[in-house]
């Protein structure tokens, strides 16, 4: 009786006798090993680790000899090996001493479960080979008694009634059940559900009956003691000779969850891809490239329905519309990512069923197997036509603009005809073009402003915000506020959510005037936030994320900052991308004429009432070397217009000045209120003070005695920029 249970155990079993050789090993296991019946009969152990033979890799030598020499000292062990079908599978091992009659020990009892999933003997699988080659020699009753208990399975005998006639502790273990309760006769009905009572009644007659055949292995639910349903995996088999019935019973519960769970992640990933936009796909590498899976997006996406395009030839459908212009180079692209193992993307224009071609951009991967072969492609087409055209557009633009713009005395409110600033235009236009972030370079006054506006005007990003800031305006001790924004509470004075200029310029550009005075602590901050990392608001909690251009302008050497420690490096070759550089004035001598007109004549009939000038002025103008470059000659213009003189240092540079051309106003004073004359005086002195020192902010504010921020508030009221 015993004998037929250890035939049908749904494990491996393996006897070794003292001197570790094979006495015993099931058909399970000869099965699953791909051993002929009765092979490892009488060979020692150590052949198992011969790969060539066997195809057997342990994943522990060592610790298998442990285990088999001590078997009461060491838990299961896990090995991995090839089955018969090529499969790889992994396979739990535990030993237990074999003890013979007397008590001695006789040799060691080794079980291997497969963990990678269950297994079953082939139902064509004879049972009735030649046993008595792979039996011991005497105690046959007791040592099968032995293996019935120590299989690792659950197994039960039944009575013709279908009562329990006897069970393994494996059996009691799986059905929570104490073996004094299974032993009193217990009706196996009570454990399971009743259409799988019925069904194990049915197949019970059709099997009892002379040339009746019932399946053998089904699925099944055990109730257990606490009520707790069990999916168990049956074989059912009546034993020869006896009316008994025997069934093993393999808990696959982990098996069934993970597989409804994976079905349900199937289904949340199918209805997740079919409500995307765009076409998601699956093509398998083979010979015809056909298409396993597609979303149903791609009837919207390109008017051929899903259900159409499953099974077809990639090519039938997809291959010869894409492009004849593009269609070399997605190869090319594809190809070589898979080569590598990296993801590819490409953009290319693909026609739709109704015959118009459409810009694309697909992304995807290869999913390989464990020798590195491409077994299929996956990935998503997206419709990028609209950005497209609109970057064709532009595009086409910006070849007009470069077309025209030699020769051009103005670009936007940017005026110059000179040779730097047609460099400046092409820059201005490379600039717009990119997505990259932009730092440009000029003195003070070079309306380092005016170009970062003009490359915001002309990219993309053009329909959103354009938020300047000026870094050097700003007391470090608020940069993070200003940055991040902040929330109500968050310190004294916070009586109300407050938006960053990061959270201002979401989606649009953020320049950064005076990049070179934010400190290496806030350029950390900055940096997290522009490679992607976000910010979080001052008493905030939540991280946010911003889609922002920089475009920084600064008078300074960056380089020199990050040799001297002023300016992370990391941080300089994130904003140091695009350098543009604008010349100063004096560099530029022959655009003067062409600005002064430009400012005379923006003031209106005063303005025009005053111009042209004298040759003699002009001249004086042009040669003079203005440091504070063309902020420096509108406020000498602006200057002439109200006060009706025009003052300059000495072409020499001295701190002397002199007055050129006609005074065509009263002297400030003349017949004013005080208010009037201090306020005309206040702004001839503050002008005064600037161009001594070189329009630089930070050092007039020191000479005047006041702050940076009064000054600012004072050259804004009297148009001083």
């Amino acid at each position: 009786m015993y004998q037929e249970t250890v035939t049908q155990a749904q494990g491996l079993i393996l006897i070794l006798d003292a001197q570790q050789r094979v006495a015993y090993l099931n058909p399970w296991g000869e099965q699953h090993l791909g051993i002929p019946p009765g092979a490892a009969l009488h060979r020692r152990i150590t052949t198992f680790f011969n790969p060539p033979e066997f195809v057997w890799v342990i994943a522990s030598r060592g610790g298998w000899e442990q285990m088999i020499a001590r078997p009461g000292e060491h838990g299961p062990l896990v090995s991995r090996h090839r089955a018969s079908d090529g499969s790889l599978c992994w396979i739990s091992w535990s030993a237990s001493e074999w003890m013979d009659a007397g008590g001695q020990r006789a040799g060691t009892i080794v079980l291997g479960t497969d963990v990678t999933h269950y297994h079953h003997d082939d139902a064509g699988f004879q049972k009735e080979q030649d046993k008595a080659r792979r039996l011991p020699p005497e105690g046959m009753e007791s040592w099968y008694r032995t293996l019935f208990e120590n299989t690792g399975t659950a197994m039960v005998i039944l009575e013709e009634d279908l009562t329990i006639h006897s069970f393994n502790a494996e059996f009691v273990r799986l059905s929570g059940i104490p073996a004094e309760e299974l032993q009193q006769k217990r009706v196996f009905r009570e454990l399971v559900y009743d259409d799988d009572y019925d069904r194990l009644v049915a197949y019970h007659k059709l099997r009892c009956q002379e040339d009746g055949q019932a399946p053998t292995e089904y699925e099944g639910q055990l109730i257990t003691r606490q009520g707790q349903r069990k999916c168990v995996a049956l074989k059912v088999d009546i034993i020869p000779g006896t009316r008994l019935t025997i069934v093993s019973l393999l808990d696959i519960s982990r098996r069934k969850h993970a597989e409804d769970a994976y079905r349900e992640s199937q289904q949340r990933l199918k209805r997740l891809l079919d409500n995307m936009p765009g076409m998601a796909y699956s093509i398998e590498a083979d010979d015809h490239k056909t298409i396993s899976m597609v979303s149903q997006g791609a009837r919207a996406f390109t008017g051929f329905d899903a259900e159409t395009l499953v099974g077809s030839k990639f090519e039938e459908h997809f291959d010869n519309d894409i492009h004849p212009e593009d269609a070399e180079n997605v190869r090319e692209t594809v190809a070589a990512a898979l080569e590598t193992g990296q993801p590819f993307e490409s953009v290319f224009r693909l026609r739709m069923a109704s015959g118009e071609y459409k810009w694309v951009r697909n992304r995807g991967v290869g999913v390989y197997d464990d020798q590195g072969e491409v077994l299929r492609l996956e990935g998503l087409v997206t419709d990028i036509d609209a950005s497209k055209q609109a970057e064709l557009e532009l595009n086409k633009e910006n070849q007009r603009l470069r077309s025209s713009i030699k020769d051009r005395f103005r670009f936007g409110r940017i005026f110059g005809r000179s040779e730097p600033m047609q460099q400046v235009y092409e820059m201005i236009l490379r600039a717009a073009a990119a997505h990259a972030n932009v730092i440009i370079y000029g003195e003070s006054g070079t309306g380092k402003e005016l170009v970062s506006r003009a490359i915001h005007d002309l990219s993309d990003r053009r329909e959103q915000a354009f938020v300047p800031v000026n870094c050097g305006a700003i007391p470090e001790s608020l940069l993070e506020s200003e940055f991040f924004g902040y929330k109500k509470g968050a310190f004294t004075g916070a009586d109300r959510d407050k938006s960053g200029f990061l959270d201002l310029a979401h989606g649009g550009t953020l320049f950064l005037d005076e990049v070179g005075e934010i400190g290496p602590a806030m350029q950390v901050k900055l940096l997290r936030a522009i490679e992607g990392g976000g910010y979080t608001p001052v008493g905030g909690k939540q991280t946010r994320k911003t889609d922002i251009r920089i475009v920084a302008a600064t008078n300074r050497d960056t380089l020199q900052m990050v040799r001297d420690g002023q300016m992370r490096e990391d941080f300089y070759y994130r904003v140091h991308i695009i350098p543009v550089h604008l010349p100063p004035l004096r560099e530029r001598r022959s655009d003067i004429p062409l600005l002064v007109e430009h400012f005379l004549l923006s003031y209106g009939d005063e303005g025009r009432r005053l111009y042209p000038l004298s040759g003699n002025v002009m001249e004086q103008l042009t040669r003079y070397h203005w440091p504070g470059n063309v902020r420096e000659l509108q406020n000498v213009l602006h200057r002439y217009v109200t006060l009706g003189r025009l003052v300059l240092e000495d072409v020499g540079g001295g701190a002397s000045k002199r007055n050129t051309g006609p005074t065509v106003a009263d002297p400030p004073g003349s017949g004013d209120r005080l208010a009037d004359a201090v306020g005309r005086f206040e702004k001839e002195f503050i002008l005064e003070q600037l161009q001594e020192q070189r329009w630089h902010v930070s050092r007039t504010a020191a000479a005047l005695g006041v702050n940076r921020r009064t000054l600012q508030r004072k050259m804004k009221r009297y148009g001083l920029y």
